[in-house]
């Protein structure tokens, strides 16, 4: 009989359960250590969404999930990270407060970035040379907005993708391991740029409206079409101050230059 625990996250309610308490224990514990902010247990045995994880002989798992159901040979890091990455998009699709961006979030010399894009884009990449010129870390996956429009850090692991055309898994990497520094507070957002790296490309970027701005924002807005109202509120809240830019953009360490120095020239980007 299935083991079961249930997790609430962000006000999503989300029942977990595994064929062994050793396993329940194991997917529990994938998730608390590498989630940002509280994970809540509850003891209600019922949950909106449900994860099995079933082991099935030879060391072999299976993971079900709303997206559907895959199989693992190992309960190892691919498998734990798939399971993870399933729960943080139930959640971010789900949470009845706040909306998630799919976009990397920095903030760097006082100002907050975020950089939405889809998945391969390049986002952790860009947001790891920030960290690395000293930002403030929010996520490389989602920036979360509540109510009032206020973006509020989402620390999780930086997940780094092997360099196109070679061998590898994508890794997991402790931003403390690159001395990063992680943001404590909410802030409000200065800059979304939509960028892309692009072969010798040259930072040129078309300044846009605020009304093309939302437009361009809302496919990177998890869970808008269920509650349109909502999602649109906040993310006029939240876009009121900001400015936007768009344009393809040179190798990450070279962008994060080309924004430091004209934030250091002009106090703006321009």
């Amino acid at each position: 009989m299935a083991k079961g625990v249930c997790l609430i996250y962000f006000g999503v309610k989300s029942l977990v359960l595994a064929s062994s308490e050793e396993l329940l224990a194991s997917a529990v514990k994938v998730l608390t250590e590498f989630f940002p902010g509280p994970l809540l247990l509850s003891e209600d045995e019922h949950g909106a969404f449900e994860f099995e994880i079933t082991e099935l002989g030879g060391g072999a798992v299976c993971l079900r999930t709303p997206f559907g159901i895959s199989e693992f040979e190992h309960w190892t890091q691919s498998a734990q990270r798939a399971f993870r990455s399933y729960f943080r998009a139930v959640v971010a699709a789900n949470a009845p407060a706040h909306l998630f961006l799919h976009a990397g979030c920095v903030k760097f010399q006082g100002r907050l970035f975020i950089f939405p894009g889809d998945s391969h884009s390049g986002k952790s990449t860009l947001v790891k040379e920030f960290l690395m010129s000293g930002a403030e870390y929010f996520s490389d996956e989602y920036a979360v907005l509540d109510s009032e429009g206020l973006v509020h850090p989402f620390p999780k692991p930086l997940s780094i993708r092997p360099e196109l055309g070679s061998d590898g898994e994508t890794a997991e990497i402790d931003p403390k391991v690159i001395a990063a520094k992680e943001a404590s507070e909410p802030a409000r957002i200065d800059y979304v740029i939509f960028t892309a790296y692009k072969s010798q490309a040259v930072w040129d970027p078309v300044i846009m409206t605020l009304s093309e701005g939302m437009l361009t924002l809302i496919p990177h807005s998890i869970g808008l079409h269920a509650r349109a109202e909502f999602s649109l509120q906040i993310l006029e809240k939240a876009s009121k101050n900001a400015l936007f830019f768009k344009g393809d953009r040179p190798d990450a360490s070279d962008f994060v230059d080309i924004l430091g120095h004209s934030l250091e020239k002009t106090g703006a980007l321009t």
